[in-house]
C-alpha cells in the first residue's frame, strides 16, 4: 500500500506542476503542447481525487493533440476542429481494446517525437545552435513513449519504472516553468 500512496503523490505533484507550465509558457512555440499535457494532468488529478478509474479512451484524445499542439499557429488556427475530433475520438473508441488504443497512443508520440526531432535538427541547421529546452521538450516526449511501452508490455511490473520516469518529468516541468527557450542560455553556438 505504500508503494500506491507513493504513487499517487507523485501524481498529484506531476498534475500540478504539468497544469503550471503552460502558465508560464504563453509565449512558447510549445504552448498547446504544454496545454495539452497540463489539461491531461488536470484531468487524471480530477478521477484520482473522485477515485474513478480513468478511461483508457483518452489516451486517444490527448494522444492524437500532441502532434499538432507542436504547431502553435496550426493549433490555434484549427483548435475548434481538433477538440471536435478528439471528443468524437473519446467517444468512438468506448468498445476499442486498451491495447489497441495504448499502441495508437504511442504511434502518436512517436510521431511527435519524430517532429521534435526535425524541429532541433533544423533550428541547429538555420542557427547553427543547439537549444537545450528543444532538446528537453524532444526528451520529455521520450519518457511519454518509454511510458506507454511499459502500459504495453509490462502492465503491472513495470509501476516502478513507471514511478521513476514520472519523477524525472516533474522535474523537467518545473525546467519548463524556470526556463524560457529564447533565453540564451539555453542555446549553444556550434561551427
Amino acid at each position: 500500500m505504500g508503494k500506491l500512496n507513493n504513487y499517487i503523490i507523485v501524481s498529484v505533484i506531476s498534475s500540478l506542476v504539468w497544469l503550471l507550465v503552460p502558465v508560464f509558457q504563453r509565449k512558447s512555440k510549445y504552448f498547446y503542447f504544454f496545454v495539452i499535457l497540463g489539461f491531461s494532468g488536470l484531468y487524471g488529478l480530477l478521477f484520482l481525487i473522485f477515485n474513478i478509474p480513468i478511461p483508457s479512451r483518452t489516451i486517444i484524445a490527448v494522444s492524437l493533440l500532441i502532434v499538432p499542439g507542436l504547431y502553435k499557429g496550426f493549433f490555434r488556427k484549427y483548435i475548434y476542429q481538433l477538440i471536435i475530433i478528439g471528443i468524437l475520438l473519446y467517444f468512438i473508441t468506448a468498445y476499442i481494446p486498451i491495447k489497441i488504443i495504448q499502441v495508437i497512443g504511442l504511434i502518436n508520440f512517436c510521431i511527435a517525437e519524430i517532429l521534435l526531432a526535425m524541429q532541433l535538427i533544423s533550428f541547429y541547421k538555420n542557427k547553427r545552435k543547439i537549444n537545450l529546452f528543444f532538446g528537453l521538450v524532444g526528451f520529455y516526449n521520450f519518457l511519454n513513449i518509454v511510458k506507454f511501452i511499459y502500459l504495453l508490455v509490462f502492465v503491472a511490473s513495470g509501476l516502478v519504472e513507471y514511478f521513476i520516469i514520472t519523477v524525472v518529468q516533474i522535474l523537467l516541468g518545473i525546467f519548463f516553468i524556470i526556463a524560457s527557450e529564447d533565453d540564451p542560455v539555453m542555446s549553444k553556438k556550434f561551427n
